[in-house]
C-alpha cells in the first residue's frame, strides 16, 4: 500500500503475478507512479486504487513479515534523499491484523481496479 514508482520495479516484476498493490487514486499520483503501476500490472500484478489511501504497509505473509511505516516504494524513500521510518515485525498477530486491514481496503467499495 502506498505510492509506487520506479525504484524497486525491476526486482518486483519477476514476482508480479504474486503481488497485490493498493495505491492512492490517480488524482494524487505523478507520472512516475502511473507508469510504474502500468508496468507492474502488465507483468501480472493485481493493482487497485483507493481515493482515501494514506496507509503504508508492506506485507509478505508467506515469509511471516510485515513493515508498517511512513515510506513508500518510491525512489526518494530509498537511497537517503528522504528520511522515512518503519517498524519491521514477524509478530503473527500484527501480520494477521495488517493482512486483514489490507483486505478490508482492497474490498472496500471505493477501491477500484487500476485501468490504464
Amino acid at each position: 500500500m502506498g505510492y509506487f514508482d520506479q525504484e524497486l520495479l525491476d526486482k518486483l516484476i519477476p514476482m508480479a503475478k504474486n503481488l497485490k498493490i493498493i495505491s492512492p487514486d490517480k488524482s494524487f499520483q505523478g507520472n512516475k507512479n502511473t507508469d510504474a503501476l502500468e508496468r507492474i500490472k502488465k507483468a501480472g500484478a493485481q493493482v487497485r486504487l483507493h481515493p482515501m489511501l494514506h496507509a503504508r504497509i508492506f506485507c509478505y505473509p508467506q515469509r511471516r513479515v510485515v513493515i508498517i511505516g511512513s515510506g513508500d516504494i518510491q525512489t526518494n524513500c530509498f537511497g537517503g534523499t528522504r528520511f522515512d521510518a518503519g517498524v519491521w515485525s514477524n509478530n503473527p498477530k500484527l501480520i494477521t491484523d495488517a493482512v486483514t486491514f489490507f483486505d478490508k481496503v482492497w474490498n472496500d467499495n471505493k477501491s477500484l481496479d487500476f485501468i490504464f
